[in-house]
């Protein structure tokens, strides 16, 4: 099944704060109807130990009574920054959705 996504953005943001430097990921998939939810989780299978962050798009369905309607919904994801990240790729189903490089805030 193909996810319509757009929107992407990764940003590393090494402005000093209190929190430290965090990996921002943001974008917007479109979803079957308002009551599945989309996040974006680190993946769980085994990692390259490479610059590139792995994560999961998951959809998981409420039990709400909705409008069986397409819907657009953001997801963003955040880390510790304190990697210099290069690149983000997001897979759904085990399948690369997108691959995107890392911008850089100092």
């Amino acid at each position: 099944m193909t996810i319509e996504n757009s929107n992407w953005t990764a940003t590393l943001d090494k402005m000093p704060s209190t929190e430290g430097p965090k990996l921002h990921v943001s974008g917007t998939v479109t979803v079957a109807n308002p009551g599945v939810r989309a996040s974006l989780v680190r993946r769980d299978k085994p990692m390259f130990k490479d610059l590139v962050v792995r994560l999961d798009l998951c959809l998981e369905n409420t039990d709400a009574i909705v409008l069986q309607v397409e819907t657009e919904q953001a997801v963003r994801f955040s880390t510790d920054g304190t990697t210099d990240w290069t690149f983000v790729e997001i897979y759904h189903n085990d399948a690369l959705l997108v691959r995107m490089g890392v911008d850089r805030v100092c």
